[in-house]
């Protein structure tokens, strides 16, 4: 699976609306301890490549044209758990937010997530699923994200401080004790009938002047000059 952010937007639920398909894979979202829902979206061509690639298949594409079967929506109920359990845990470092599913529809306007004028956030996805390609889409109340806006300034701040002098001492005597390769790049070709002939004692010439700067390698990467 590759993942990939394509846009944040603000707008209102309505304008989210028309972005998502129909018929779609269509979640309302509860957001704990907030009372709004939010609102998640998987396109047709993720949601069936999914399935095929759960159900054994290799996630090849399929160009239903219908909406989603219970036994299909039970299968990507698994998946949306994952994706909400995911986001549960990157919000725990700024606000204690638990997402779950509240109810699932195929048919995005059958199901009453928020107002048509609310304001919300949209977050979509490309995501590429095998060969099959499509869009994941999140909507989050703007409420909920401007009422976290001064925990989540407050928590880069701690993430953002610089380290005490105790920090910075146990963090240099940990790098100092880890083991690096340091490799002098010295080399030269010989035929495989010399390297068997090789005896303790041979002397091999170097395509290299004695006098020439050699590269110095730590860890793979050139840090030094030598000689």
């Amino acid at each position: 699976v590759e993942l990939s952010v394509v846009s944040v937007e603000q707008g209102s639920y309505a304008e989210f609306l028309t972005s998502v398909s129909d018929p779609t894979a269509f979640y309302a979202l509860s957001i704990t301890p907030f009372a709004e829902l939010g609102a998640l979206e998987i396109t047709p061509p993720v949601a069936f490549a999914m399935i095929d690639r759960m159900l054994g298949g290799g996630g090849s594409i399929v160009s239903f044209n219908r909406a989603l079967t219970e036994i299909e929506q039970n299968v990507i109920d698994s998946v949306v758990k994952m994706v909400l359990q995911g986001l549960t845990e990157v919000w725990k470092p700024i606000v204690d937010l638990t997402f779950g599913i509240r109810a699932r529809e195929t048919r995005p306007q059958m199901l009453r997530v928020s107002a048509p004028n609310e304001v919300v956030v949209m977050v979509v996805f490309d995501i590429k699923v095998s060969e099959a390609r499509g869009t994941i889409s999140l909507c989050i109340p703007s409420d909920i994200v401007e009422q976290v806006g001064s925990q989540f300034a407050h928590a880069w701040k701690r993430q953002r401080r610089d380290l005490t002098d105790q920090e910075r001492t146990w963090l240099l005597a940990g790098l100092g004790a880890v083991p690096v390769p340091v490799v002098p790049l010295i080399h030269t070709r010989l035929s495989a009938n010399d390297v068997l002939a090789l005896e303790v004692g041979d002397v091999l010439s170097l395509a290299l002047p004695a006098e020439h700067a050699i590269d110095l390698q730590v860890g793979g990467i050139p840090k030094l000059k030598g000689h």
